[in-house]
């Protein structure tokens, strides 16, 4: 029986050395291969880990899944450090159309749209590619954070 490292995408070589001495080899999922991280590939060949994918993504939705996160990152770096909107935008307007009322006639348009049927034809969310959005962002995050322990580490010495 093997142990698995969940619900992280990323490991430390560290961690990973340590689980590997106590526990053996541990498992550890990965969103996608397109985007292994290299310390973890050289886990794998040194059988220290073993790597597992749980969903096999179509091209299309591999392609799809890059632009999203490519997005995210514009984004991100768009509105860090306090530029761009501000999240007590977000919050003040939640589910409402922007920069209008509920007698705007772009706000009365979106409800009669949605009473009528029209936006009705849009498609059902996919919660597997949802989760693979997710896990990419979660991995990138964990990547950032070892990046960010393993500096301050390098100062204290």
């Amino acid at each position: 029986m093997k142990p698995i490292y969940f619900p992280f995408t990323y490991i430390s070589t560290s961690v990973a050395r340590a689980l590997h001495a106590c526990l053996g080899k541990t498992i550890v999922y990965q969103p996608l291969k397109k985007y292994l991280p290299e310390d973890i590939q050289n886990l794998a060949q040194q059988d220290v880990v073993d790597i597992r994918f749980p969903v096999k993504l179509e091209n299309k939705d591999e392609k799809n899944l890059a632009a999203i996160l490519k997005e995210y990152d514009a984004w991100r770096n768009l509105h860090q450090g306090g530029r761009g909107l501000h999240p007590d935008f977000f919050k003040v307007m939640r589910n409402n159309i922007p920069f209008f009322d509920d007698t705007s006639a772009s706000q009365i348009k979106a409800d009669i749209k949605n009473i009528s049927g029209v936006n009705s034809n849009k498609k059902e969310p996919d919660p597997v590619f949802n989760a693979q959005i997710f896990l990419s962002l979660a991995q990138k995050f964990d990547r950032q954070n070892e990046k960010i322990v393993q500096d301050l580490a390098s100062y204290e010495t």
